[in-house]
């Protein structure tokens, strides 16, 4: 009886080695990764499944989820920076002579926000990014129009075609990904992406058993400020369609201990100790 060749041995116990369907492997560092139809090679008519990194941060540890069948393809990476130092692509700079030691702008020289970005929101997953399609897949439940941008410290910036879009997606948090919560809140003036830190999001709150004399912007904006920084009501509770709650979005350092009472006086000396109740309570 004839023994196999030693290439026809080499070849078979490469092929044991192909991890089934689907194709995913478990690396080093315990994250899986994908290995899709344009990671295969052809061995001697098996296919060979190859390890494929990151579209979306090609040099990143980020994990990647296996699309669906519906996933439309991406292009390259490397795409996105094609022509990008043709002359024509930029505009053009002027030079200003220096008068100190330190560059002088003024109001003429800033843009505003909203008209460089649109109506924006600052987004950071905690921990280790999910993978792009894991992220579509959390923001695509908004129902509202938008684009993002990412930041490579880490930092996501969505953009909105209107307030009211943006509002919505804020109010209707918290949002999770994988069990790690998508911080969001409005980008602020002069965000500083290299030293920045997420701390300060916005969470709902409720006042159970308020008096009815305090449903009023005013006194809940004064006894919500020592809870954080107040934004706004529900409907219900400005419509006083339910009385057994007040229901506010305020902004909260998640880095600080939270504020679980509130102690205010009446006009007429009487004091009152409110509870605070926090809905989904934030970490950091």
């Amino acid at each position: 009886m004839a023994w196999p060749s030693l290439e026809r041995c080499i070849s078979e116990l490469l092929w044991t080695l192909v991890v089934p369907q689907p194709l995913l492997r478990h690396t080093r560092n315990g994250f899986h990764r994908f290995l899709s139809e344009h990671s295969i090679r052809e061995f001697r008519g098996r296919m060979i499944p190859l390890q494929m990194r990151n579209p979306l941060h090609p040099s990143s540890d980020s994990e990647l989820v296996p699309p669906t069948a519906n996933t439309e393809a991406t292009k390259p990476w490397v795409n996105l920076f094609k022509d990008n130092r043709k002359p024509s692509k930029g505009f053009g700079l002027q030079f200003s002579p220096p008068s100190a030691e330190e560059v002088m702008l003024d109001d003429s020289d800033l843009q505003p926000l909203e008209e460089a970005w649109g109506h924006s929101l600052i987004g950071y997953v905690a921990g280790r990014f999910p993978g792009k399609k894991a992220l579509m897949e959390c923001c695509q439940k908004w129902g509202v129009n938008f684009s993002y941008s990412t930041h490579e410290s880490g930092w996501l910036v969505f953009r909105f075609q209107n307030e009211e879009d943006m509002n919505q997606v804020i109010s209707a948090g918290p949002y999770f990904i994988f069990q790690r919560p998508l911080l969001l809140k409005v980008m602020p003036p002069f965000f500083d992406f290299g030293n920045e830190e997420l701390s300060k999001i916005p969470v709902w709150v409720k006042l159970r058993n308020l008096s009815l004399e305090l449903w009023n912007p005013q006194a809940l904006g004064k006894i919500l400020s020592k809870v954080g920084l107040p934004i706004r009501t529900d409907q219900l509770t400005a419509s006083k369609g339910s009385i057994s709650f007040a229901r506010a979005l305020v902004e909260v350092d998640a880095s600080m201990d939270l504020i679980e009472e509130v102690r205010f006086r009446l006009p007429n000396g009487k004091v009152f100790t409110q509870k605070v109740e926090f809905e989904n309570r934030p970490t950091f």
